[in-house]
């Protein structure tokens, strides 16, 4: 390595990161090779001592497991969400709202039949069931005169 006229040793002039400043490419560069010396640290551990290594694997295993039950219910939901067939609803929809309007013409039939009805000998009869009203008050005189 020669020192260039300015002064600067060649290594220092070759940018790692071009587009960052010097001091933030030796942050970075120091924290990937803190990294690096930890995951060697941690493989050298995990080589040196086997109940770390069968620690290691357990906890992998469990993880895999719970990666995979998760896995099996989402296909569960999946099998369990039904399409949904608008036009077979709405057609039992429209049979019961039928159903429910002959009902209700049958007893208003039979409410006609019975205010309307017919005596025992043959003649019609208008009944008038409950109170009458007029404007809100009872008017019994009506009835009676």
């Amino acid at each position: 390595m020669s020192i260039s006229k300015t002064g600067e040793s060649p290594l220092l002039s070759i940018s790692v990161f071009p587009t960052t400043h010097p001091l933030f490419a030796a942050r970075k560069i120091k924290k990937l090779v803190k990294k690096i010396i930890d995951v060697i640290f941690f493989q050298e551990e995990l080589e040196n001592n086997p109940m770390k290594l069968l620690e290691e694997r357990t906890e992998a295993s469990k993880n895999e497991m719970d990666r995979m039950e998760a896995l099996e219910e989402l296909q569960e939901l999946n099998k369990r969400t039904v399409k949904v067939d608008y036009d077979t609803m709405l057609s039992r929809y429209d049979k019961i709202r039928a159903k429910e309007a002959e009902k209700k013409e049958e007893e208003d039939e039979e409410f006609i039949k019975s205010v309307f009805g017919k005596e025992p000998s043959g003649a019609k009869v208008k009944r008038i069931l409950g109170k009458f009203q007029i404007n809100g008050s009872l008017d019994l005189d009506s009835f009676n005169g």
